[in-house]
């Protein structure tokens, strides 16, 4: 069983990650954490392999096979923490210590910027163009363009959530010409405040998006306890679609 990443893994991954972007393209951790929950709380069934190309790029270490079972067994450690983040159930609002934990421990994987104090309402004014987010939420996207036709489905079942989805699509904005070329109009943009505001939102709509596909989809647990392969077999990733031979 591949147990939720701890933080040496999260390290391991985010360094794997960088250096795969820089050679072979793919994407940076906070775009997979963004990739990897959208295909966790959303109504399809994709193909892991091909996510995993994603993330790695062309020609990147799922072809080194010195390196590709190190690679997988981290994905997959982050994909099983976000499982196991999205499930968590939100504190109730009254106990604030609770409250405070649950964010920090389900918020996701934001590239927050170290050097600036972000509760200082002048920081916000100054910085207002920062897209802090944007690399999240275009993972997010990417997982939905990846079930586009399943997440259609559910937003004709439940047309409340293509707000949900148009707000991500917002946060996903970098700048002006990307704005323009995503078709968000100027008094459409989120300036600095409005992206953390969602960003602290985004642990219960994650959860709610959760709840609300098992409800759809009456999805189960493997027997291990084990984060089904998303393919739909009912077994474990590891033993399906994530099977070396599968991903090489």
């Amino acid at each position: 069983m591949i147990r939720p990443l701890d933080e040496e893994g999260l390290s391991r991954l985010e360094a794997l990650l960088e250096a795969s972007f820089e050679q072979h393209g793919g994407m940076p951790l906070e775009m997979v954490d963004g990739l990897f929950s959208a295909l966790i709380v959303g109504p399809g069934r994709p193909q892991p392999a091909q996510a995993l190309q994603l993330i790695w790029g062309e020609g990147g270490v799922l072809e080194e096979a010195a390196g590709s079972q190190e690679a997988v067994e981290l994905a997959m450690g982050l994909w099983n923490r976000i499982a196991q983040r999205v499930a968590a159930e939100p504190p109730d609002g009254t106990d604030e210590a609770g409250e405070e934990a649950y964010m920090q421990t389900c918020t996701p994987l934001i590239a927050w910027p170290a050097n600036l104090d972000l509760s200082d309402p002048s920081v916000l004014e100054e910085h207002a163009a920062l897209p802090l987010g944007a690399a999240w939420a275009a993972g997010f996207l990417t997982g939905v363009s990846l079930q586009a036709e399943a997440w259609q489905d559910w937003i004709e079942e439940e047309p409340d959530l293509a707000e949900d989805l148009e707000a991500l699509h917002r946060l996903a904005v970098i700048d002006d010409d990307h704005a323009r070329e995503l078709d968000v109009g100027e008094d459409e943009r989120m300036d600095l405040a409005d992206r953390i505001d969602l960003i602290w939102e985004l642990p219960v709509l994650l959860h709610e998006l959760h709840l609300r596909r098992l409800v759809r989809a009456g999805a189960a647990p493997t027997e291990t306890g084990e984060a089904a392969c998303p393919c739909g077999s009912g077994r474990p990733f590891r033993r399906c679609c994530g099977a070396p031979e599968r991903l090489n």
